[in-house]
């Protein structure tokens, strides 16, 4: 889930483009899958507080983010290994551009 807290910071306009961008991409094999929105809401919480709070719902990363997985494994993975993540990396990018 990735969330949009206090919109008032965060600007409707930024977050449409976010979805479209990820709708577009969508169908790559290395990108996170969108599956959609949701607002969220908290108990009480949501009573008091008036900002709308928004999650985007992805995929489940088994591994978490490439961030965590590369600091939690990467004495382990091998050169193959290395240039394969690179490799999909790459691609990944160029499928946003």
């Amino acid at each position: 889930l990735k969330s949009f807290y206090n919109l008032n910071k965060i600007t409707l306009k930024e977050i449409v483009h976010e979805l479209i961008l990820q709708r577009d991409v969508d169908f790559h094999g290395n990108i996170i899958r969108f599956y959609g929105i949701t607002k969220f809401e908290s108990g009480i919480e949501s009573i008091v507080n008036t900002t709308k709070n928004y999650l985007m719902v992805m995929e489940y990363a088994d591994n978490g983010t490439l961030r965590d997985y590369l600091k939690n494994n990467f004495h382990r993975l091998t050169w193959d290994d290395k240039y394969s993540l690179a490799y999909q990396l790459a691609c990944s990018v160029l499928c946003l551009h």
